[in-house]
Parts: structure tokens; sequence; C-alpha cells
């Protein structure tokens, strides 16, 4: 249920005990794949507080979810269960999201950089008063360069293009990668992809087959 490598290692011992036993009493109310969906729950019946919560989250103990789903990021270390006990979790969205690292930790996609924004940049070019051309570039940036661009003295006008979904393309599932309506994709807004180190594992399923499928 419990490794030492990870009860025994000083970022675990270095937390109040109130702390430490909130850990353990969400590993112990866990499905078979490390999800709970009620850790506030838990916390207020074994009398822990938000700290407490909040401190697992900030040590990496457990990864949260915007749904207010929770899952312990060490399970798979802590756990081994034969294949048929095994009951998956009910939580496949969540699940989605995470991969395996080489020592079989669960892991988030990285945060993306900012969006890139396709944006028309006319200039115009002056000599005295005589004018030399207006030229019209199409590049990608995100907002601060885009407001920096605005303010090149022949800059005539920066127009910004924010594809939305479903976008203003057509066949915009064919043309998207991972080509599917599940992914509500855009060349603006795209991902997050975890691409899997070398070691590391992905567990497929339903929802993310698309994402690593061989076309």
């Amino acid at each position: 249920m419990f490794t030492q490598k990870i009860i025994d290692s000083d970022a675990f011992l270095d937390m109040p005990l109130s702390t430490q036993a909130l850990y353990f009493h969400l590993n112990m109310r866990a499905d078979d794949d490390g999800f709970i969906n009620n850790p506030k729950k838990i916390q207020r019946m074994v009398g822990a507080s938000d700290d407490d919560l909040k401190l697992l989250i900030a040590k990496n103990f457990i990864i949260p979810f915007e749904s207010g789903v929770i899952v312990i990021k060490h399970w798979r270390i802590n756990n081994y269960l034969q294949k048929d006990r095994y009951n998956p979790t009910k939580y496949g969205d969540e699940k989605a999201t995470l991969s395996l690292d080489e020592n079989g930790a669960y892991q988030t996609a990285k945060a993306l950089p900012e969006p890139m924004y396709t944006q028309e940049v006319y200039t115009q070019d002056r000599l005295g008063k005589d004018r030399l051309g207006k030229d019209r570039l199409i590049e990608s940036s995100t907002h601060p360069t885009m407001e920096e661009v605005k303010a090149f003295g022949n800059v005539v006008s920066v127009t910004e293009n924010i594809d939305s979904y479903p976008p203003d393309y057509p066949d915009s599932d064919l043309t998207i990668f991972p080509f599917s309506s599940d992914y509500r994709w855009t060349r603006d807004n795209f991902g997050p992809l975890w691409i899997p180190a070398a070691g590391a594992e992905v567990e497929l399923t339903e929802k993310n087959l698309p994402l690593y499928s061989n076309y």
C-alpha cells in the first residue's frame, strides 16, 4: 500500500504530521487507479486543514483537477494490483491528461508557452513626401509582440486573427491534429500535448487514443 521510497523521503517527513496523516487516508480511499472524488470530505473527516491539502499539492504528492478530483501521484509506485482484481477508474477524462514517467509516477502535460496568434501587419515607408510602398505582412506572435509591432513608426495597422471553435475553415476536424472532434484544438490554441520521453509509458484509453495512434 505504501513504499518507503516515498514515505521515508525528506520531502514527506518534513511535512506536518496532520499532512502526512491526510496523505495516508487519501491513499486508503482511492480507487484502483489512485483517483479520489471527495478529498475535501476526507479532509474534514480526519480533522485536517485546507493547508494540509494545499501542502500535498504544493509538494507534488497529489495532482488536482479542475473537476475537484485528485490523484495520488505515486500510486503506481505504492501499489500493485493483479489484473483480475483491477477495476478501472471512472475518471477517464482526468486520467487521459496524465502519463507515467520512467519511475511509474503520474505526471501531467507540461505547461505550454503563450499561444501564438496570426496577425496581418500593414507597413508604409516614406521618404520626405513621397510614398515608397505599402507592404502586407503575415506573421505569428504573442500579444506582447503585437503591441511592440504597433509602436513601430512605419506600421499603419495590425489586425489580430484568432481562430475559435468551431474554426472558420472547412473540415477543421480533419485538418488539425489529432483529427478528432473530441479535441477542440485550433491553429491558435493547440494542446496541451504531452510527448513521452524515452522509457516513459502512456496508458492508452479511448479518450487519448487519437493522440498516440500511428497515422
